[in-house]
């Protein structure tokens, strides 16, 4: 009869017991589920906002989450997108923030429909900006419309960009005040002054 050494038969109990803890060991937990979409939002890699005929647009920026984030804001003109510019939002906060238009004459109220376009990317330190969104929605209102970019999975996005769309103001016409003539102005007589003595 063969003798097994004893060292073998230590190592093997050893990986025996080794697999059998690593086969009990549970899962890592699953990453929470995106945000459940409302009947007016979609998930979307490539959003885009049509801006009605004869209406402008103003944009507001806002970051929710800790990551910093960089926001770029375009026009798409001829099926390519024309970069506007680009904006940190301050934060984290609940506030939104105004985005400064470069070419204000991409914004303006126009006959043929407007489609303008936000990306978002973040960094984990602030140093280098180059983690896309995990998860995009666009999500249309009465006036307007809103891009949430999620960096993580989380219920609240870290950024957002939101969209207002405003009326072309109508020329307002200036009444003329009309100068009456002289003569029909009726003249008051003058009464003569009492001479003092």
């Amino acid at each position: 009869m063969t003798k097994i050494p004893t060292q073998s038969l230590a190592a093997t109990a050893l990986i025996s017991t080794l697999a059998l803890v690593t086969d009990c060991a549970p899962p890592p937990p699953a990453p929470p589920p995106f945000p459940a979409l409302t009947q007016n939002c979609t998930a979307t890699d490539k959003p885009d906002i049509v801006v009605p005929p004869g209406k402008g647009v103003r944009i507001l920026v806002g970051r929710r989450g800790n990551e910093p984030s960089l926001v770029s804001v375009g026009v798409r003109i001829d099926d390519k997108i024309k970069e506007d510019g680009r904006i940190y939002p301050p934060g984290p906060d609940a506030s939104l923030y105004p985005y400064r238009f470069n070419n204000p004459m991409y914004f303006t109220p126009t006959d043929p429909p407007r489609r303008v376009t936000a990306s978002m990317v973040w960094s984990a330190s602030g140093a280098l900006y180059d983690q896309p969104a995990v998860y995009t929605t666009v999500c249309l209102l009465i006036n307007g419309a809103t891009i949430n970019f999620y960096a993580t999975r989380r219920p609240e996005p870290n950024t957002i960009v939101d969209f207002e769309f405003y009326p072309e103001r109508n020329p307002q016409v200036r009444k003329l005040r009309r100068k009456v003539p002289e003569e029909t102005v009726p003249k008051v007589p003058e009464e003569p002054v009492p001479k003092v003595e």
